[in-house]
Order: C-alpha cells, then sequence, then structure tokens
C-alpha cells in the first residue's frame, strides 16, 4: 500500500449573476464540463471527471511528448533498441487527483504543485472566474489581509463561559437558564475591528476551549477567504495499492479518498 497525501484548499468564484460576488462553487456550475483533454505548458492532460450531488471528482493523467530519446534501454539486459514511439505521443505517467466537496467547500488535491492546472482548467470549461486558494496559516497573516468580517462561527468545547464569569452571566440572563454543556455560535459584522475579538477566539481554540473555529472575510478588494484552524493544521492521508505498470486506480483512489471525507466531523 502506497500513501496519497491530499492538501486542502478552497474555490472562489466570481460570479455576476449573483447578489454576493464572490460565492462558492454548486453543481449546476460545473455541469457544462465536457472536455476529456487539456493542454498546458507542453504538458498534456488525460481528464476523466464526474458531477455527483455530493461532490466533483477531477482525474488528470498526463504526459509530455517532448523531451524523447531515440533509443529505450531494457534495464534488465541493457539491451539498446529503436524507440518507437513517435515525437507526437506521451506516456502519461502522471497522475493527479481532485475532489471538490459541496457540502463541505472543500477542495482536496493530491498535488499542491498542480494547483494552477486545476484553476486553468476549471477556468476555461465553466466560464467563471474563479481562484483556488489556500487557506491562511498564521492568525497574523490573516489579521493583516482582513478588512470585513462575514461571519464567525465556533463550537463552545469546554469552559468558555467559567463560573461567575461576565459571559456566563450574561448568557444566563439571555436564556433564563444556566449555560449549555456545549453549543455552536454563528455571527456577522459589519466592521473588521474585532482584533482583540480574535485574538481572544485564537487563543480559547490553543487552550481546547473552542472547537471548529471558521472566520470568513473580505480583503480590500473584496475577495473573499477563510480562516479555518480544523482543515489547514491537517491534511488527508489515504492508503492505496499500485498496479503492475506502478500506478495508481483512480477508482480506488476516488472511493478511499469519499470514505475519508465522509468520515470527517
Amino acid at each position: 500500500m502506497r500513501k496519497i497525501e491530499f492538501n486542502l484548499m478552497q474555490i472562489i468564484v466570481e460570479n455576476e449573476k449573483s447578489v454576493e460576488r464572490f460565492v462558492n462553487p454548486n453543481k449546476e456550475m460545473f455541469d457544462v464540463i465536457d472536455r476529456t483533454s487539456y493542454s498546458l505548458d507542453g504538458t498534456y492532460y488525460d481528464v476523466k471527471y464526474e458531477n455527483q450531488d455530493e461532490y466533483l471528482w477531477l482525474y488528470f493523467n498526463y504526459g509530455k511528448s517532448f523531451p524523447r530519446n531515440d533509443k529505450i534501454i531494457n534495464v534488465g539486459t541493457g539491451e539498446e533498441r529503436d524507440n518507437s514511439r513517435e515525437v507526437d505521443e506521451a506516456e502519461l505517467l502522471g497522475q493527479l487527483f481532485v475532489c471538490y466537496s459541496y457540502k463541505k467547500q472543500l477542495l482536496y488535491i493530491s498535488s499542491i504543485k498542480k494547483k494552477t492546472v486545476v484553476e486553468s482548467f476549471l477556468k476555461e470549461n465553466i466560464g467563471l472566474n474563479i481562484e483556488v486558494k489556500s487557506f491562511y496559516k498564521n492568525k497574523e497573516e490573516f489579521i493583516s489581509v482582513l478588512d470585513k468580517v462575514d461571519k464567525i462561527r465556533f463550537t463552545q468545547a469546554n469552559n468558555l463561559f467559567a463560573q461567575n464569569s461576565k459571559q456566563r452571566q450574561a448568557l444566563i440572563d439571555l436564556t433564563g437558564t444556566d449555560a449549555p454543556e456545549s453549543f455552536t455560535i454563528e455571527a456577522s459584522y459589519n466592521s473588521h475591528k474585532l482584533d482583540g475579538f480574535l485574538n481572544t477566539l485564537f487563543n480559547c481554540h490553543e487552550q481546547s476551549q473552542i472547537d471548529a473555529l471558521v472566520i470568513c472575510g473580505r480583503d480590500e478588494s473584496n475577495m473573499s477567504f477563510v480562516y479555518n484552524l480544523d482543515s489547514f493544521c491537517k491534511k488527508i492521508e489515504i492508503l492505496v495499492e499500485k498496479d503492475d505498470s506502478g500506478l495508481y486506480n483512480p477508482d480506488s483512489v476516488k472511493q478511499s479518498l469519499l470514505n475519508n471525507i465522509s468520515d470527517e466531523r
């Protein structure tokens, strides 16, 4: 069994038909894909795709026709003979696996170096301006580009509202009962003047007082982005066998990845 590591990323779509300029993709946007081949920077990609209600699956099998040696060698015997491959033919030995979960709004990609290929292929096929983006990986970087907060969501995990704290008393006054064992909060803000509050949330998460912290914001150009502590802190790893040619079976990779995605919280 061999390990394949998937990076978690996000897709942002600029959509003039929507009230919001930047949106997350949906199944209908990708229904228009009908290409089975693609070329970029001298590399040929054979593309298999599947668009289901829960996910979009893309498999890129790729290679180059150049450079090409006129001779090939039998590595067992050392015997040399003429290369029968034509100059416009290529061995497709590279494999790229991509899955987008509509429910989780996450992109799973097996090679972050091929992010540009995925972005370019989708952009040309759906006729919309899209961007494949990494998650921000530290709070300082996130806060520095944050101009507006669209949404903050987190789950109380332990003792965020400690006994006799002002926050706990405010919650009791609001609900008329003692603070619950656990709860989820989702809030929106028009102003980004929340540095102190955000740093408090970061610290609470580091101390395991809250879980599932997700912050959706916009930068000065109104481009939306996500700070998802539970996403960028991990990568999905799957184990799949290679065939006799040294390649992964794409159906096995897809099923194993989907099983891992469905098992996530």
